[in-house]
């Protein structure tokens, strides 16, 4: 895509060889017990993207082969409270 700078989609055209290097994945989670019902959980997803795009890209095979996605970096809270 053009427009800022970044690209979401990439595609083989027989220049570039973005679409075969290897792809890093970087998930980290972290969690707080507050009390015996009470946690509090943060995720982070693809954390990788937010260093180089082309790392946390997912590579298509069948269908669309040569062409490949970013995967966005993102962020999960998770709250859990128990009754005993």
């Amino acid at each position: 895509m053009q427009g800022n700078g970044h690209r979401r989609y990439g595609l083989y055209d027989g220049t570039n060889d973005t679409t075969h290097d290897g792809s890093a994945y970087l998930n980290l989670g972290i969690q707080w017990q507050i009390d015996q019902n009470t946690m509090v959980r943060l995720d982070g997803y693809n954390l990788l993207e937010l260093f180089d795009q082309e790392w946390s890209k997912r590579n298509f095979i069948a269908f669309n082969a040569g062409s490949y996605q970013i995967e966005a970096a993102s962020l999960g809270l998770r709250f859990d409270y128990t009754l005993y």
